[in-house]
């Protein structure tokens, strides 16, 4: 998605996979188009822009089609700024739960359970 060249998307630097956890480095872009709106003095990816890209990531690369029919225990636990840096976390917990967390080394940004009612593929 982009808005007069700007992006809505986070930039894609690696991904891997181990076992049944997805992991994702990735950048948030220098010319997100949320900015300045959010916020005009201290830029923020908004929170419902994080929970987009989660659902975004779980869908591309973990082929559910479906939306969750429920999010639980969501936390925006540290503002996620210009240029950052971070790794979404995503693990296949069972046939109807996937928990996310995006995050740089210790630092947690967001976090949160996504509840299907069909069994994931």
């Amino acid at each position: 998605m982009t808005e007069a060249g700007r992006t809505l998307q986070p930039e894609l630097l690696a991904a891997r996979r181990i076992g049944s956890r997805h992991e994702f480095d990735l950048r948030v872009p220098a010319d997100l188009a949320v900015w300045p709106g959010h916020f005009p003095e201290f830029f923020v990816v908004p929170g419902v822009l994080q929970v987009d890209w989660v659902l975004r990531f779980a869908g591309a690369k973990l082929g559910l089609a479906a939306a969750p029919s429920r999010i639980e225990g969501l936390k925006f636990k540290t503002p996620l700024r210009p240029q950052q840096r971070f790794t979404l976390h995503l693990e296949i917990v069972s046939a109807q739960l996937v928990t996310f967390q995006l995050s740089e080394l210790a630092e947690v940004f967001s976090l949160g359970r996504l509840h299907f009612d069909g069994a994931l593929p």
